[in-house]
């Protein structure tokens, strides 16, 4: 493991992709998470979580979407879930004026596995600690 991915673990980090003051569409979406995983996926080899957030014009922050589960060979499905979350929002969201598109991420231990089921996510790490997502 390299000295970057030592300073990553057990920490949060916010990633902000700022974007003029307008309103949010999914091409924006696309392109914010294209760059996230361009500057900081493409650098971690272990599984994360991440959740969607957007700061309003005022400065206020907005969750878009749960907490996810992913590894860095799951673009296309985060993409799509995020989506997924984005269109399920109210009429009222998609006609906020958005400063930032956020994307709060932790990246996990080494020996962190994720179980999968129906329902939610369970991530089990080798010191017996589980999360439920």
């Amino acid at each position: 493991m390299n000295t970057t991915n030592k300073k990553l673990k057990n920490q949060w980090f916010e990633y902000a992709c700022s974007i003029q003051i307008e309103i949010l569409t999914k091409s924006i979406i696309k392109k914010c998470l294209t760059k996230f995983w361009n500057e900081i996926v493409s650098k971690i080899n272990q599984i994360f979580w991440i959740q969607f957030k957007i700061k309003k014009e005022n400065g206020e922050y907005r969750s878009i979407s749960y907490l996810q589960t992913v590894s860095k060979a799951e673009f296309k499905e985060l993409l799509n879930v995020l989506l997924e979350f984005w269109d399920i929002q109210s009429e009222e969201y998609h006609k906020l004026y958005v400063k930032n598109v956020i994307f709060l991420y932790k990246v996990l231990p080494d020996d962190t596995t994720v179980k999968k089921n129906k329902n939610k996510s369970a991530c089990k790490n080798k010191t017996g600690r589980k999360y439920n997502l």
